[in-house]
Formats: C-alpha cells, sequence, structure tokens
C-alpha cells in the first residue's frame, strides 16, 4: 500500500541556489585577481621599460659630455624627448627626455661631483582600454680621483732639500691618519721605534723595505689584516688639473707686475699674504722685495723743461728736453714734431733730444753716465704722466746749440702712463731717470750675501733651469723679510725705504713697501685664490672652502747684475698657525685646533694649497724660530 506525502517541506533547493551564489562570487573573484595581476605585470614591465630607455639616454646623450662640463646646468634633452628602440609591432620602446648635466660640491669638500640624469617614459593600454603613461627618472654621477684622498702622498722616498739627511725613515711618534700612499721602490722604518698608521698604507711593486722590518708586524687593522696593499703606480697631480684650476680661479693676485725682463733692467718681485678670518672670507696684502745681493742705487736724475714746440731749430729749447719723431711730409730724418700723437701716444718717437744745461741752468755734466740699453724715463712733477723707453748709444753734443741725443732702441717697448689724449706739455717740469747700479752692496739691507739667498754656482751669464746656475727647487727657497721688520707692515707710512734718512715716511722721497693695501675679501662660496707669478705667505683662520694656487717659478734678473737671469719658485709658505673655524670648539675637545673628524660629525671647512713649488713651514716667531721671541724658556 503506498503512502502519499502532503504539505512536506524541504532545503535541498536554496542549498543549490546558495552554492551556486557562493561558486559564481568565486569565479568573478579569480577572474578579479586575474584581471589585478595582469596590470600589475603590464605596470611592472612598463617600469623596467621606462627605466630601461632613461638609461639609454644617458648612454647616448650624456656620458661623453658630462666629463667636459665646465657651465652651469646644461640641458642636452628637452621635454619633448626622443624616442628609443623598436617593440615586436615596430613601435618605439618609449621616449627618453629632460636630459641634464650639471656639477655640485661634496659634501665637506671642495670636490665636484658631475651628475647627470635622464627620465624615461613609456606608455600602454590597461586591461580596460586606457591609457597608461609610466615615467622613471635615472642618475648617473662621476666623481674625478682627488688628492685629497690621501694624507700622505710621495713618488720616492728620496732625502730632498738645500741640507738633505742621508735617508727618510718613518719612526716612533710619526702618527699618519688616513691613507698613506707612495710609488717609492723602498720604505725605510727607524730603527728606534715604530710609526703608527691608522688608514690604509699602499706601495707599489717593486718594493723592499729598510731598518726596523719588524714594524710591518704592526702594521693591521683592529680586525688583525694588514693595511699594506700593493697598487699600481698613481700619478698625481693629471697633467691639466693646475691649469683647470687656475681657469676657474676666482680671485686672481697678480705678483709678476714689476718684472719687465727688459735687457739690462732689475726686477722687482712681488710678495701676497692671506689672512684667514673667521668670521668667514681673508684679508690680502702686497708688498714690494728685492732678492740679495742688492746693491747700491747709481741711477742718474736730472729736472729739465719739457719742450713740446714743433720746430727746426733749435732742435730744443735751453733747459729742456723733448721726445721728437720726423715729418712725414718731409724728405729724410728731421726729428722736427713733437713725438706725441693722440691715440697713439708716443710710440712713434725715434729719439729724444737734450739741452747740455738743466732746468736751473747748470751744466747737464750727468748726461755722459747714459749709455746704450738703458732703461730711461720722463716723469712729470705736478701730473701724473711717465715716458719709458730704451736708448741706444747716446750722441753727445756736437754742434751749437749743444745738445744730446738719445736714440731710442726700435726692438723695445715705449710706455705711457698718462691721461688719454694728453701728452707732456709745454714747459712742463720734468724729470729724466736712468736706472743703473754700482758695484757696492747696500748696508741698509740685513744679510746682503750672494751666500744666504743662493746655494748655486754663480753663473756667467743666463741661468738655465737644467743646470745649477740658477735656484733649484730643493735649493734655498726664502721670501723677504725687510717689511717684515716695520713697526706696522700692512700701514703704507708705516713700511717704507727710509731714502731720505730722516725716519719719516715722506711719499716724494721715500718708497713704501706697501703696493696694496691691506684688503677684506667676504665670502661668497667656495673660492680658488691664484697667485699669478710669484709667492704667498698664508695663515689664519678658514671659514669656507678655499683652494690656494700659485705658478711653477718665475724668471728675474738679479738685482746686483740685470744680465743674470734668476728665478723664484710658486711656494706657499705657512707663516703662523692655519685652523678651521670650528675645530675643536665642542666642549670635549681641548683647544689645540685639531679638525673634527667625520665620525664626531666632520666640518664643512676646507683648505687646498696647490704649489708650484713648495708648501713650506716657515721658520717664523710664530712657528717657533727663536723659542717663539722670548728670551728664555721660561718666559
Amino acid at each position: 500500500m503506498k503512502k502519499k506525502f502532503h504539505n512536506s517541506s524541504g532545503s535541498v533547493a536554496p542549498l543549490a541556489i546558495l552554492f551556486t551564489f557562493l561558486s559564481m562570487l568565486l569565479i568573478v573573484a579569480y577572474l578579479g585577481q586575474s584581471s589585478t595581476i595582469a596590470s600589475m605585470e603590464k605596470y611592472r614591465f612598463a617600469e623596467l621599460r621606462a627605466q630601461y630607455v632613461a638609461e639609454a639616454g644617458l648612454n647616448r646623450e650624456a656620458v661623453d659630455y658630462l666629463p667636459y662640463l665646465d657651465a652651469d646646468t646644461t640641458v642636452l634633452v628637452g621635454k619633448q624627448g626622443m624616442e628609443f628602440g623598436e617593440d615586436q609591432d615596430g613601435n618605439p620602446l618609449g621616449v627618453y627626455k629632460n636630459i641634464s648635466c650639471y656639477t655640485q660640491l661634496m659634501d665637506g669638500s671642495t670636490r665636484k661631483e658631475f651628475v647627470a640624469k635622464s627620465t624615461g617614459e613609456v606608455t600602454y593600454a590597461s586591461t580596460v582600454g586606457s591609457t597608461v603613461t609610466v615615467q622613471k627618472t635615472v642618475f648617473m654621477s662621476m666623481v674625478p680621483s682627488g688628492f685629497e684622498e690621501f694624507m700622505y702622498f710621495t713618488n720616492d722616498e728620496e732625502p730632498f732639500g738645500p741640507n738633505p739627511s742621508s735617508f727618510v725613515s718613518f719612526g716612533d711618534g710619526d702618527e699618519l691618519e688616513g691613507r698613506v700612499h707612495t710609488n717609492s721602490p723602498s720604505v725605510t722604518f727607524s730603527e728606534w721605534g715604530c710609526p703608527e698608521f691608522t688608514g690604509s698604507f699602499t706601495v707599489t711593486e717593486p718594493i723592499s723595505y729598510e731598518g726596523d722590518t719588524s714594524c710591518l708586524e704592526e702594521m693591521e687593522d683592529e680586525d688583525g689584516v694588514s693595511i699594506i696593499d700593493t697598487v699600481e703606480s698613481i700619478i698625481f697631480p693629471p697633467d691639466n688639473s693646475i691649469g683647470i684650476l687656475k681657469a676657474n680661479a676666482t680671485r686672481v693676485f697678480t705678483a709678476d707686475d714689476m718684472i719687465t725682463f727688459s735687457p739690462a733692467q732689475k726686477d722687482t718681485l712681488i710678495m701676497t699674504e692671506i689672512e684667514f678670518d673667521e668670521s668667514g672670507g681673508f684679508w690680502a696684502t702686497q708688498w714690494w722685495y728685492l732678492v740679495p745681493p742688492v746693491v747700491e742705487d747709481a741711477g742718474t736724475s736730472i729736472g729739465f723743461y719739457y719742450d713740446s714746440t714743433d720746430a727746426g731749430f733749435p732742435p730744443v729749447e735751453v733747459n729742456s728736453l723733448r721726445l721728437v719723431r720726423d715729418d712725414p711730409s718731409l724728405p729724410g730724418i728731421q726729428y722736427t714734431l713733437d713725438a706725441y700723437v693722440p691715440g697713439n701716444d708716443y710710440n712713434q718717437a725715434l729719439a729724444l733730444l737734450v739741452s747740455s744745461n738743466d732746468i736751473n741752468g747748470n751744466p747737464a755734466d750727468d748726461m755722459s753716465t747714459f749709455a746704450s740699453g738703458d732703461l730711461v724715463s720722463i716723469e712729470s712733477e705736478d701730473t701724473d704722466k711717465k715716458v719709458e723707453f730704451t736708448i741706444q748709444s747716446p750722441v753727445p753734443p756736437g754742434g751749437f746749440p749743444p745738445v744730446w741725443t738719445l736714440p731710442i732702441d726700435f726692438f723695445s717697448p715705449i710706455s705711457y702712463d698718462g691721461p688719454p689724449g694728453i701728452g707732456l706739455l709745454e714747459d712742463e717740469s720734468v724729470t729724466l731717470s736712468r736706472q743703473g747700479s754700482s758695484g757696492t752692496l747696500n748696508a741698509d739691507v740685513p744679510f746682503n750675501e750672494y751666500q744666504y739667498f743662493h746655494n748655486h754656482s754663480e753663473p756667467t751669464g743666463f741661468g738655465n733651469p737644467d743646470d745649477n746656475t740658477i735656484c733649484q727647487a730643493n735649493g734655498f727657497q726664502h721670501f723677504d723679510f725687510r717689511y717684515w721688520l716695520c713697526i706696522n707692515r700692512y700701514n703704507v707710512d708705516g713700511c717704507y725705504e727710509d731714502l731720505n734718512g730722516n725716519g719719516e715716511y715722506d711719499e716724494n722721497d721715500d718708497k713704501s713697501f706697501v703696493l696694496f693695501q691691506r684688503t677684506f675679501f667676504p665670502y661668497s662660496g667656495p673660492e680658488v685664490i691664484y697667485i699669478k707669478g710669484g709667492q704667498v705667505l698664508v695663515h689664519g683662520t678658514v671659514k669656507g672652502a678655499y683652494t690656494v694656487v700659485t705658478d711653477y717659478a718665475t724668471e728675474y734678473r738679479r738685482h746686483d747684475n740685470p744680465n743674470i737671469v734668476d728665478q723664484i719658485w710658486g711656494n706657499i709658505w705657512l707663516i703662523d698657525d692655519i685652523r678651521y673655524e670650528d675645530s675643536n670648539t665642542s666642549g670635549y675637545y681641548l683647544t689645540d685646533g685639531a679638525v673634527i673628524q667625520p665620525e664626531d660629525g666632520g666640518t664643512d671647512n676646507v683648505l687646498g694649497l696647490v704649489a708650484g713649488g713648495s708648501v713650506i713651514l716657515a721658520n717664523t716667531t710664530p712657528n717657533g724660530a727663536k723659542n717663539r721671541g722670548t728670551t728664555g724658556p721660561n718666559n
């Protein structure tokens, strides 16, 4: 018998619907996740491609240009960009754009970092059909190898200087903090203790060690690993480094203005002093000086009136002189016209005509001292005018009226210093002078002997840098001290050569040693100070980033014999303490001027010294000479 069920309840249909709905959610979530992953992969691929395009732009446009950058920021490719490469469909891989090159100073250094940057741009269609743009910017930097990497660097370890020892050695008390390198084939250690090296020590092969070689066992770092390493020879400085410094100098002090190198003319040298100021900036002063032997002046000076009239007879008025030229409209040599031509000064002068009587009517007997090759000058007394030229053999008076004729050397320059368009005027009082020397040494110059300033053989003619008749880099080096004996060497009227002998400065009779009065130059950014043609004295407290550079050597004609040529080296003299403004200013430091080390925060103050000659610790009183000027050890 069958049973029938009416109005029975159940759950099969709702459960089926629920499972179907959940399945649909899982499918939608899976499809959404798949779409997201695909989008992310597309984006990541576009990023990689954009970086690749940006790097390609650097390699194409900037790599070859960057090392030669000598200007401010330079844009090589603008914002429009350039297409690069092709994909499988023949479309560009992307665009590189905004490629620029610039330089920036490295932290705590005067070294420049050369930087280039490039942006790569890639576009693609998203999964929903929209356009997506991806950009990546990459940078490249180049840093030139700098000499400041080294605490100590030598090409050899041979003794050097005017009185060298038999060898150079590292020994007890030598503390070298930083990288030490030598290209020398041998290194010697003292027999009386070992040095302390706290950085790396690099040498070149072949290398041998002399002296107490047990010191090598102590040259280890804190992990017990030797700090000695063998490398290829390092050549410093690069051939063009000093030239680049000079070409980019922010301050130039000329020290060879008084070197004319004219035949038979004595040259005068110029010393520059740079004193750094702790407020930022520096003070600069310049003095003139002579390298002994210095002889007494035997020049000639005679007063006359100037005759500027154009006349045939007399050729020059009595008690007067005149520079003359020919009249181009007349034949032959006439000496009829005054030599001054506006716009051309006295460059057409052929001769100097001089009356046989001076401005006071007295016989000008000293005219007989003028000789061929003399440098002659005519200087006005009341106005600031001066003509300077070299003469040939003078012709003494031989007719009436008696007139001296001094032909001008055609091969030497004629210089005129005066107001533009105006020459020497009629009846203007002038002084005719010639340089001259006696054979008598000037007694007012201390230590005025050849052997105190030269340790090379006495030349018989022109010196030669390749022989020992001219000052060498390993010979005596010196700077003049006459201005150091002044009451105030920085003031014009406090530091002078007392020519009139009255003990008081007279600007008309005496000659101040000061050429450029002490002047302050404020700090405005990293500076290169170039001393052109001379030496420099350096001291003070540095606040900022500075480099001081000098020339190799400067030739000059000796004071005791202008026919002899010698040379001074471009030395940098350290005449007193040099310290950084922030050195040892923290409470736990002593005030000994030591530089703040990087582990303690470092310093942004930098001083580079690039000498064409040598960097020399001068034997001055502040540096310890004469027991620092005291009379006894307890004073």
